[in-house]
């Protein structure tokens, strides 16, 4: 009498996977029947769903076959879908990107956190401004990412044109070029001859000027002193007996 081999063997028959049942044993082999199509299971895939049985074998639906994701944003890279979402990762920091024209005063258009910015130059770098640089104002510099002049501190020299006798060199003050009088009681070239009974001239509060003399000082009158009058002599600048 012939022994069966399933016995001879302990031949237990297990699934051959998820979408197969356990068979029977036959002169020493397993049988290997599917599932029913349709039966759920698990492909491992994480990128599919609704994984079922078909014919033995387990597959799921890709949400992602029949999805097309948008060109990426500034600064992200080119898309990924995942069970039909698309995602952009973030390009690295200091990525070139285009922003549009790069002002002076910063640099150009680079990816920073997801956003494509364009920093600030530093300050201090020359630069054009947008009028010519007034009088008593720095020549144009970066600052902060804008083209500022900045005004010349005080006492700076400047070109406020000829400068007048009685006055000092042309400075900055407040943003002007103004010249201020000199100092009071030097001499200057005043704009007619020294009249008699008048001082000569002398800068008083920045013009050239010839104040009277003192009176009783003797002087040269217009006629002959008449009888009953006294020598002529300065009173208030004019020469009277």
């Amino acid at each position: 009498v012939s022994v069966d081999p399933c016995v001879q063997n302990n031949v237990v028959c297990q699934p051959l996977s998820q979408c197969h049942i356990a068979g029977t044993c036959f002169l020493g082999n397993c049988s290997n029947p599917t599932r029913a199509n349709g039966a759920t299971c698990d492909d491992n895939n994480n990128r599919t769903t609704s994984d079922v049985c078909t014919d033995g074998v387990c597959r799921g639906f890709d949400l992602c076959t029949n999805t097309t994701c948008a060109a990426p944003p500034i600064c992200r890279a080119t898309a990924t879908c995942f069970r039909g979402a698309c995602s952009y990762d973030v390009l690295g920091n200091g990525t070139a990107c285009n922003g549009g024209p790069v002002a002076q005063c910063r640099l150009p258009f680079t990816c920073r956190g997801g956003d494509c910015v364009s920093l600030v130059r530093p300050n201090g770098i020359p630069c054009n401004g947008s009028t010519a640089v007034a009088t008593c104002f720095a020549p144009f510099t970066c600052s902060q990412g804008s083209c500022v002049s900045v005004a010349q501190p005080d006492n700076t020299a400047c070109d406020g044109g000829p400068v007048s006798q009685c006055r000092l060199p042309f400075t900055c003050q407040s943003t002007s070029c103004v010249s201020r009088p000199g100092p009071d009681g030097g001499a200057c070239n005043g704009s007619a001859p020294v009249a008699q009974c008048f001082r000569p001239y002398t800068c008083s509060g920045g013009s050239c000027v010839s104040v009277p003399g003192p009176d009783g000082t003797a002087c040269n009158g217009s006629a002959p002193v008449a009888q009953c009058f006294l020598p002529y002599s300065c009173s208030g600048g004019s020469c009277v007996t």
